[in-house]
């Protein structure tokens, strides 16, 4: 039959083209933009005396708890205390990053911890990547943002707070800032 030349373009040409079109740091600074405008906040109020809560995390099975075998693993209406299997030997350190007093607060508590790894968790933050970068240097450590579930789960109502275990329950000590 005939023969006629190949009319579409080379693929991997075609590929590094469109790549060498792109402005990479421009796209990076957009995305870092977007970023700060869906960042959701839990905003809490602060502390002003010294409070402490605990937090029973047992619970009863309300029906047997069978392996795919059919062995029973628990059964109901028994009482189970998820400490007693995973020990929580975190800190975790709340606070408004947007309050100097509450990152000092922070700070102080976090060095206070002993050998338990501390958690850092914001409520609030500066929209701001050097604002962020500093306080994060200044902590010594990463700071995350409190997530809606962390905040229920813990009954968390005031900041400064830590959240820590103790003799297989949790505790919750709102601190004041300094």
């Amino acid at each position: 039959g005939p023969v006629k030349p190949v009319t579409e373009p080379d693929l991997i040409g075609e590929l590094q083209r469109r790549l060498a079109a792109l402005d990479l740091d421009r796209l990076r600074e957009r995305a870092l933009e977007r970023f700060w405008h869906g960042v959701g906040f839990e905003e809490l109020p602060v502390a002003s005396e010294s409070r402490t809560r605990r937090i029973d995390p047992t619970v009863t099975a309300t029906a047997d708890v069978r392996l795919p075998d059919g062995d029973l693993l628990v059964e109901a209406g028994s009482r189970l205390n998820p400490l007693d299997q995973l020990p929580f030997t975190q800190r975790l350190v709340v606070f408004d990053a947007t309050d100097p007093r509450q990152v000092r607060t922070a700070g102080r508590l976090g060095r206070e911890a002993g050998e338990r790894r501390v958690l850092y968790l914001a409520t609030q933050l500066e929209k701001d990547w050097d604002a962020f970068s500093t306080l994060e240097d200044a902590l010594g450590a990463p700071v995350y943002l409190l997530t809606p579930d962390v905040r229920e789960r813990f009954a968390l109502q005031r900041v400064p707070a830590t959240v820590e275990s103790l003799g297989g329950k949790f505790l919750v000590a709102e601190v004041p800032p300094e």
